[in-house]
């Protein structure tokens, strides 16, 4: 049997997560991941239009 599936929750969205902490299905990513993501790694006071560029 496999493990449950982890989720992280930013702003009232809910992600689902594998295994290795990729979004599972991928189709999950948007805005509100991608700044919930910046602040959960240490970027805090929102993502830059430079980090929206390699975004």
């Amino acid at each position: 049997m496999s493990p449950e599936p982890d989720t992280i929750n930013f702003r009232g969205h809910h992600y689902t997560l594998d295994e290795h902490g990729f979004l599972n299905p991928p189709e999950q990513w948007d805005e509100v991941f991608a700044e919930g993501m910046a602040g959960h790694l240490g970027i805090y006071g929102g993502l830059t239009p430079e980090h929206w560029k390699f975004i």
